[in-house]
């Protein structure tokens, strides 16, 4: 676990300048931290997910040929027997290097796991379980990205989860990592608006989550989301909806839409 931890160190300090290192030590370093991965000690799981993770930042093309086996790994860790106590910060770092995963990957490498990722990263989200709230913010970023990068075969899922991952999302602080798991919000309800409407009062309440958006591109196209459910609606009931939801949430989106 120690070595782990330290190889861990090494790739976030080096980032892309640890890809001759580990070039050397493949194919051999992967396959010993995917059997890390699928250790018996959910502390061991924890160090190696976190390494996953931190080699997605850095040399991501040393992990594409086990990507099978990455998937499938972090899978087991969300599965809903397995979110225990003991396992929640095994689980937490497994979804959060599926997500790093994500982002590096050519999104058709990504297809056909797509569906199960997102499905396994909305079952923290979905109250069925109590978890961490880490686990929960590190799963509604995850299943953000899916979305970005994957919005088509997403969209079609968005009625069972959007309600339950807008409250998680609006919980989440101002980063890089939040904007990519709004750029996946955004894209995916322009492909299927009808559950943001249905669910209204969350996903308002994730959209005016934000204190100050680096990326103008994101802010715009939020802004532009929120017209476009309007035209969709119709002014009567846009106004009836915006009417239902807390002072504070609907004077930041009255702001927001001016």
């Amino acid at each position: 676990m120690a070595a782990l931890d330290l190889l861990a160190g090494i790739a976030a300090g080096l980032r892309a300048s640890v890809e001759p290192l580990v070039a050397a030590a493949s194919p051999a370093l992967p396959a010993l931290v995917l059997a890390a991965c699928g250790d018996s000690a959910s502390d061991v799981r924890q160090s190696a997910f976190a390494l996953v993770g931190d080699l997605a930042r850095a040399c991501p093309s040393h992990l594409l040929p086990r990507l099978d086996d990455i998937v499938k790994l972090s899978l087991v860790c969300l599965d809903v027997p397995a979110l225990t106590e003991p396992n929640m910060a095994s689980a937490n770092n497994a979804v959060w290097s599926l997500g790093e995963l994500i982002v590096k990957v050519n999104p058709a490498l990504l297809a056909p796991y797509i569906v199960r990722i997102a499905e396994a990263a909305a079952t923290p989200l979905m109250g069925g379980v109590r978890v961490s709230r880490s686990l929960q913010e590190n799963a509604a970023i995850t299943l953000g990205r899916a979305a970005m990068v994957c919005p088509d075969q997403l969209a079609p899922l968005l009625p069972h989860f959007l309600g339950p991952w807008c409250n998680a999302l609006r919980n989440v602080r101002d980063d890089h990592e939040k904007e990519q798991a709004f750029r996946g919000l955004v894209a995916v309800v322009h492909k299927t608006p009808e559950p943001a409407v249905t669910s209204f009062p969350a996903f308002a309440s994730a959209i005016t989550s934000w204190r100050h958006i680096q990326d103008e591109g994101l802010a715009q196209a939020m802004v532009q989301l929120l017209r476009y459910l309007h035209n969709g609606v119709g002014a009567e009931a846009w106004g009836r909806m915006v009417g239902s939801l807390e002072p504070a949430v609907r004077s930041k989106l009255e702001g927001m839409c001016r």
